[in-house]
């Protein structure tokens, strides 16, 4: 996806801020805002500045397989391709993976799910939700992020905020608005 170069972009500085500062008490954030605002730019620019993370980037669609391709074209430890085509469940799995099938103990991923809304399902009260082939493994890879105890985080763009309960004490949710005003301008 195309996103904004540096250089142009413009009118996010307290949106990076609060995203940077909140990244570090959180596992991830969830940054949903209408479509072409600059969330995956946003995203793009909070990278930038998480010096010695390793970025994964899933587009749209999330899956197990999905997921453990992007983390086997990352890995070049044998332990590691080991682990991940075990047969263990799949937040075993991957809590396996991140205590101890990285290339180094150094090694830190920034997992992206981006476009995420592909994932979602509009209920009838108006109130979306993931799509049930898809909570399992995105609450495997929060449980797994978070049961490995190192710094690794996942950040999700997504037009639209979504309910799962689970996500309310793991991620940050950052609304992100129209530039308006001065920003606009």
């Amino acid at each position: 996806m195309r996103v904004a170069t540096a250089a142009e972009f413009v009118g996010r500085r307290r949106y990076l801020q609060r995203c940077l500062k909140e990244i570090r008490n959180h596992l991830g954030l969830l940054i949903h805002g209408l479509g072409g605002v600059g969330k995956s730019t946003l995203t793009a620019r909070l990278l930038e500045r998480m010096v010695g993370y390793d970025r994964l980037v899933i587009y749209r669609g999330l899956d197990a397989d999905k997921l453990r391709k992007v983390l086997a074209e990352q890995c070049t430890s044998e332990q590691g391709l080991e682990i991940l085509n075990g047969n263990l469940p799949l937040m075993q799995q991957l809590t396996k993976f991140f205590q101890s099938g990285l290339n180094s103990k150094e090694q830190r991923f920034a997992v992206v799910l981006d476009d995420f809304e592909a994932n979602l399902e509009l209920r009838g009260d108006g109130v979306y939700v993931l799509q049930p082939q898809v909570v399992d493994v995105l609450l495997a890879l929060l449980k797994a992020v978070q049961n490995c105890r190192l710094p690794h985080k996942v950040i999700i763009t997504s037009r639209y905020d979504f309910v799962l309960a689970e996500l309310n004490q793991r991620l940050h949710r950052e609304n992100l608005a129209a530039l308006r005003d001065a920003d606009l301008t």
